[in-house]
């Protein structure tokens, strides 16, 4: 399984994960601190992007790879 993280600067409480769960699809979490607040699920990568960036602000180009 795939995962990968955005941190933005002017939002330190808060981070944000998308995972790929095979078969399923991408899940977008959101997260205060050490609580998810918001978990989404999309159907592509793309589609948890875009729905990070309308809902909460998060550039595309923040997103890295996690192993």
């Amino acid at each position: 399984m795939k995962s990968w993280k955005a941190e933005i600067n002017d939002q330190p409480s808060k981070r944000f994960v998308i995972e790929e769960d095979d078969g399923i699809g991408f899940y977008l979490y959101v997260y205060e601190g050490e609580k998810c607040t918001h978990d989404y699920l999309q159907d592509t990568f793309q589609f948890a992007v875009e729905l990070a960036e309308e809902d909460f602000g998060v550039d595309p180009n923040v997103w890295k790879l996690v192993v």
